[in-house]
């Protein structure tokens, strides 16, 4: 469970969040409008954002490595997405589980700059499955992806979700992420 305790987190004079008090499942959906703070919570879950007052545990405790994906911009465009894969490997160790399921080997000798935007958010995606880490927090998985990796993509998050901590955030209520995560509505957490 994750359990957020007074969380007030703004950009403006207006409160995003305003002690903010609920428990998430630490598998969930995390669905609502542009704008809503589906990113900021998860960037707040992650450490990236410091609220301004509050705390988060995680199972109960208070400090745990997050692997965050917002959108494909942690690729490099002059670099192959082997070099990404062997920069992951030096920093952490076997990738071989990810790689597989994502079945990135056709992606290999790609650079990013070549590839469309469903293919970096492919590849991006796979990195990010790459890093060991308690929760991870991934913003729009599915957006830019085609029918096809949508549908592998939503089997990898099962397979992950069997012994991984995963939150998702999405527009739809009735998007398939939500048959796989419980869904949690962000306006509900107001």
């Amino acid at each position: 469970m994750i359990h957020l305790q007074n969380i007030s987190f703004s950009y403006t004079a207006t409160p995003l969040f305003c002690s903010l008090t609920c428990d998430l499942p630490c598998k969930c959906y995390c669905y609502g409008a542009n704008g809503s703070g589906k990113t900021s919570l998860l960037q707040i879950i992650a450490g990236v954002l410091q609220p301004s007052s509050g705390t988060i545990t995680l199972h109960n405790k208070t400090s745990w490595r997050a692997s965050l994906f917002l959108d494909h911009s942690i690729l490099f465009d002059e670099l192959t997405i082997q070099s990404h894969l062997d920069w992951m490997h030096s920093m952490y160790g076997d990738i071989q589980k990810p790689s597989q399921l994502f079945q990135i080997e056709p992606f290999t000798s790609r650079r990013p700059a070549d590839m469309s935007a469903g293919e970096r958010q492919w590849c991006a995606l796979c990195l990010t499955f790459c890093m060991p880490c308690d929760i991870f927090l991934i913003d729009e998985p599915t957006r830019c992806l085609d029918d096809a990796r949508c549908t592998q993509l939503l089997d990898i998050l099962r397979h992950y979700a069997g012994d991984h901590d995963i939150i998702a955030t999405g527009h739809r209520a009735d998007h398939p992420l939500s048959q796989i995560l419980s869904p949690v509505s962000v306006s509900d957490l107001r």
